[in-house]
C-alpha cells in the first residue's frame, strides 16, 4: 500500500508475494545477497513478528547497521529488545496492529518519495542475484528447482525436510501467497516434509504439492523431488552438492494404507 520493499525469514515465506517487484526474498545466512544489503542500507526497519534469532542477525549489534530507527511488532513481550534493542515497539495481535497502522496512514495522508530507493533496491537485486554453474554438466539442483517453478508459477504448496534441499526451495521457488511454505524451522525435524505434504494434499485436493525431500518414500500422488546425499553431509548446507544424485518421482497414484490410515473415515 506505501510502496515500502519487504523481506521475510524462512518461516515467514509467503507472507509476501515473492513474485512482486518489491520483493527481496529471505534475508539472513541462507537467504539473499540482495536481502541483507537492503537491510543494513535501509533508514527505518520494521520488524513484523520477527525474533532477530542468529540465522537472521548472527551479529545482532552490527545488524541493520545503517537504519536509523527499528520498530518492532510482536505478540510476545519478552522478544523485545531480547536480541536487538529496537526504538519502538508494539505488543499485541498483528492484523490489527497493522491494520490501524495503515488506517492511520491513509488518514494522515501519509506519503513518501521512495523512487532513489526502489532504484537502489532494483540494483541490489541486478547485481546480487541468485546464480550458480549455469554451464555445468553435472545436474544442478537449483535449476531443476528453478525449471518446475516457471510451470507452478508460485501457487504450488511446497514441503521440505531439514537440510541443502530445504534451503535451496526456499530460495528457488515462489511463493505467491501465504500457507504455500511448509517447512520445519529452528530445530528442524528431519522427514518433516513427507507428512506436511500428505496433510496438504487431503485438505488442499485441486492443488500442487510438492515435496522436495532428502530420502522419501512417497506413499500418496504428489511429486516428490530428492536429492541423495552422503546422509553425513546432508546437514551441511554450506558443502557444494554437484555430487549429488537426482530423482524426481511423481508418486504412486494408488490410495495407499498410510492414506487411509490418516484420511478421515
Amino acid at each position: 500500500r506505501f510502496n515500502v520493499p519487504a523481506v521475510t525469514t524462512l518461516m515467514g515465506i509467503g507472507a509476501i508475494d515473492t513474485t512482486e517487484p518489491l520483493s527481496l526474498h529471505m534475508l539472513g545466512m541462507h537467504g539473499t545477497a540482495f536481502a541483507n544489503y537492503a537491510v543494513d542500507d535501509c533508514d527505518f526497519l520494521i520488524a513484523v513478528g520477527a525474533r532477530f534469532d542468529d540465522r537472521v542477525a548472527g551479529d545482532p549489534e552490527n545488524f541493520a547497521s545503517g537504519a536509523r530507527h527499528i520498530a518492532h511488532f510482536d505478540i510476545d513481550v519478552s522478544e523485545i529488545n531480547k536480541v536487538k534493542n529496537v526504538d519502538w515497539h508494539h505488543v499485541g495481535l498483528l492484523p490489527e496492529a497493522l491494520d490501524f497502522l495503515n488506517a492511520y496512514g491513509e488518514r494522515t495522508g501519509f506519503d513518501r518519495d521512495l523512487s532513489s530507493w526502489h532504484q537502489h533496491v532494483e540494483q541490489l537485486k541486478e547485481r546480487h542475484a541468485l546464480n550458480y554453474d549455469r554451464d555445468s554438466d553435472l545436474i544442478q539442483p537449483y535449476a531443476v528447482i528453478e525449471e518446475i517453478n516457471k510451470h507452478t508459477k508460485g501457487e504450488a504448496i511446497i514441503s521440505t525436510g531439514v537440510g541443502q534441499h530445504q534451503m535451496w526451495a526456499a530460495q528457488y521457488f515462489d511463493y505467491r501467497e501465504p500457507r504455500l511454505w511448509l517447512t520445519s524451522g529452528s530445530m528442524g525435524t528431519m522427514g518433516f516434509g513427507l507428512p506436511a505434504a500428505i496433510g496438504a494434499q487431503e485438505g488442499n485436493p485441486k492443488k500442487l504439492v510438492i515435496d522436495v525431500a532428502s530420502v522419501p518414500k512417497p506413499p500418496v500422488d504428489m511429486v516428490v523431488i530428492a536429492w541423495f546425499t552422503d546422509w553425513k553431509r546432508s546437514m551441511s548446507p554450506g558443502r557444494s552438492s554437484t555430487g549429488s544424485r537426482l530423482m524426481v518421482a511423481p508418486a504412486a497414484p494408488v490410495i495407499s494404507p498410510l492414506r487411509r490410515a490418516v484420511s478421515p473415515a
